[in-house]
C-alpha cells in the first residue's frame, strides 16, 4: 500500500514546497536557446549544473543526480532494427559543469496541479501468473521483476474475474451463478496461481500497489444473460436493476482478497467500456451507466470498510473506439459522478493518427496510463522502443500521469496462453521451456521504475525534436531525467518545446516516425 491512500490529493503548494530548495531553474525562453549543428550530443541544464552527452539513434536514456552534485549517473537502453544493444546498461558518471546558457534540453520547477507518482508496473494476468508460477525460474522471474536490482515494478494490475488472457479452461466470473445474494461467489481460481505469485512479490516488494478492473460483471447481471460478449445492439451491457448488485460484487472481491492477506489499493469501474468482443469477457457501459455504479459503489465500499480504496473511471483509450476523435467520456463520467471516482485510466490503443495523444488527459482527476502492450508482429526493435516509450510512457506522464502500467508480466515464447483476443501481445517476460527472457519491454519501463520513486513531482522540462524528455524530484531529494532520441540516425534538432510539451511554433513534432505504425494495433493484432 502507498504511505498515504491514493484518494488524498496533493496540493500545488506541497509541490512547490518539495522542490522549493533545488535550485532548479525555468526553462529558458525559446529566443535564448541556440539552434545545435547536425549531430548526435546534447547540452542539458539539469537546474544549476549541466552537462554534455551523446544521444545515439533510437535511445533512451535515464540521468540521476542531487542538486549541485559534480557527477551524474546514467543508464541507456539502445535500439538496432533486430534487437537492444544496450538494456538499463549502466555508464561512467558524467562530470556537471556551470551553466553556460544555449543548452538544448532544459530541467525546470515542479508542474503545478500535477499529483505525485504512485508508480510502474503491469498486469498479472491468469496466464502472466500460471507462466510464472509453473516456471523452474519462478524466483528469479519476480526477482527481475519486482527486485531492487531487477525491474523494481511497485504497480500489479489484476484482472476481476476473467479477460482475454487465462490459463484455466473457460471463462469465468466470481458468481456465474444467477443469485443477487451473491452466495456463490469465489476467488477459487485465483487461489491456483495468480495469489500465490502475488504474495511472493509482495514479499519482495511489501509497498506494492495492487490495482483490479474487471472485464464484465457475471453474464447474468447483463442484458444478454451472457459472460463473454454478446455484441447485439445493448445486449452486452449490465441491467439497470443490478447496479446495487454489482457494487456488492465489488465489496465481495476486497473482503475475499484481504482475507488472503492482500489489500487492494484501486479498482476500476470496468476495462475498455466501449469494447465488445464475442471472444473473451466484455461489457459495454455508457458514461451513465459508469457514474451510476460510481455512486453505488462509493457508498458500498465506505460502508464495508474500504474507504480508502480509490474507484478508477474511464480506463479506455484516448479516442472514441472505432475513431480518431477525443473521447468526452472522462467529462462526461466525472459531471456525472462527482467525487464518486477518484482517478481516470487510458490506454495507448489506437492513438496512431495524433502526435500527442495525452494531451487532452484530464487534470480534474490523477490519470493512469493503465495498459499498453508490445506486439510480436512489430519486429523492428527501433520502432518498438519509440512506440512503447512515447505512447505508454513519457507522453502520458509529460502530462501528470500518475502511473504506467504495461498489459501482460509474462506471457509465453508465442504470446500465450490466450483464450479469445490478443494473438499476438508480448509479455514483459517471456517464459519457454528452456528457461526466460527478460524481453525489450521490460527495459523500457526500467529505465522509469529503477530510478522515479513513489512520490515524485514532475519538474518541467524541455524537448527538441527528435529528443522527448520527462524529469521527476524524488522524495529522497534525488532528480531523474529520462531522454527519448527518437531518430532513427544522427540528430537534426528541430524546433524546440516547452516546458508543458507544446510546440512553440509549427514543425516541433519529436515523434513523426509514429505515424502509421500502429494502424489496426487494437482491433487487428489484439484480435478486436
Amino acid at each position: 500500500m502507498l504511505p498515504t491512500p491514493l484518494r488524498l490529493a496533493v496540493t500545488t503548494a506541497v509541490l512547490a514546497a518539495l522542490v522549493a530548495t533545488t535550485g532548479a531553474v525555468a526553462p529558458a525562453p525559446a529566443a535564448a536557446r541556440v539552434a545545435a549543428d547536425t549531430r548526435s550530443d546534447a547540452r542539458i541544464d539539469l537546474g544549476g549544473v549541466a552537462v554534455r552527452d551523446t544521444l545515439p539513434p533510437t535511445s533512451v536514456t535515464t540521468y540521476v543526480w542531487q542538486p549541485g552534485a559534480t557527477s551524474v549517473a546514467s543508464w541507456r537502453t539502445t535500439a538496432t532494427a533486430g534487437g537492444l544493444t544496450e538494456q538499463v546498461t549502466a555508464r561512467a558518471p558524467l562530470a556537471t559543469r556551470p551553466v553556460v546558457g544555449g543548452e538544448e534540453l532544459v530541467v525546470g520547477d515542479a508542474v503545478p496541479g500535477t499529483s505525485p507518482v504512485v508508480g510502474f508496473g503491469g498486469a498479472l494476468t491468469d496466464s502472466a501468473a500460471y507462466v510464472i508460477d509453473t516456471s523452474p525460474q519462478r524466483d528469479a522471474i519476480l526477482a527481475d521483476l519486482f527486485g531492487a536490482d531487477g525491474a523494481s515494478l511497485d504497480v500489479v494490475r489484476l484482472a476481476m474475474g476473467a479477460s482475454d488472457f487465462v490459463a484455466t479452461p473457460g471463462h469465468a466470473s466470481y458468481a456465474d451463478a444467477p443469485d443477487p445474494t451473491l452466495a456463490s461467489f469465489s476467488i477459487e481460481r485465483d487461489r491456483a496461481h495468480v495469489l500465490p505469485v502475488l504474495r511472493d512479490a509482495l514479499a519482495i516488494n511489501p509497498d506494492l500497489v495492487v490495482v483490479a478492473a474487471p472485464w464484465s460483471a457475471p453474464g447474468w447481471m447483463k442484458r444478454s444473460g451472457k459472460y463473454v460478449g454478446d455484441c447485439w445492439q445493448q445486449q452486452n451491457q449490465l441491467r439497470d436493476d443490478m447496479v446495487g448488485v454489482y457494487a456488492r460484487y465489488y465489496v465481495r472481491f476486497l473482503q475475499a482478497y484481504a482475507a488472503e492477506g492482500v489489500d487492494v489499493a484501486q479498482v476500476s469501474l470496468g476495462n475498455e467500456p466501449q469494447h465488445c468482443n464475442s471472444t473473451y469477457p466484455t461489457m459495454t457501459m455508457p458514461a451513465a451507466t459508469q457514474a451510476r455504479l460510481a455512486t453505488a459503489l462509493r457508498p458500498a465500499l465506505d460502508a464495508a470498510g474500504f474507504a480508502d480504496v480509490a474507484i478508477l473511471g474511464w480506463d479506455h483509450n484516448y479516442v472514441d473506439e472505432g475513431t480518431d476523435r477525443p473521447t468526452g467520456y472522462p467529462a462526461a463520467l466525472l459531471a456525472a459522478a462527482g467525487e464518486a471516482v477518484d482517478a481516470i485510466g487510458y490506454h495507448c490503443y489506437e492513438s496512431n493518427l495524433r502526435r500527442e495523444p495525452a494531451a487532452q488527459q484530464t487534470t480534474a482527476r490523477p490519470a493512469w496510463m493503465t495498459e499498453c502492450t508490445g506486439t510480436t508482429h512489430w519486429r523492428d526493435t527501433r520502432q518498438n522502443l519509440v512506440n512503447e516509450m512515447h505512447l505508454a510512457l513519457l507522453n502520458p506522464l509529460r502530462y501528470g500521469a500518475v502511473a504506467s502500467l504495461y498489459w501482460n508480466l509474462a506471457l509465453d515464447t508465442v504470446g500465450g496462453p490466450h483464450l479469445g483476443g490478443c494473438a499476438t501481445c508480448r509479455g514483459m517476460v517471456e517464459v519457454g521451456d528452456e528457461g526466460y527472457v527478460v524481453g525489450q519491454s521490460a527495459a523500457y519501463w526500467s529505465q522509469l521504475s529503477r530510478f522515479v520513486q513513489p512520490g515524485a513531482v514532475l519538474l518541467g522540462s524541455t524537448q527538441r525534436s527528435p529528443v522527448e524528455t520527462v524529469a521527476y524530484a524524488n522524495p529522497d531529494g534525488s532528480r531523474v531525467l529520462v531522454v527519448l532520441n527518437t531518430s532513427w540516425s544522427t540528430l537534426d534538432w528541430g524546433t524546440p518545446t516547452d516546458g508543458s510539451g507544446s510546440p512553440e511554433e509549427p514543425g516541433g513534432d519529436p515523434t513523426g516516425s509514429l505515424l502509421g505504425t500502429l494502424q489496426g494495433l487494437v482491433r487487428g493484432l489484439l484480435g478486436r
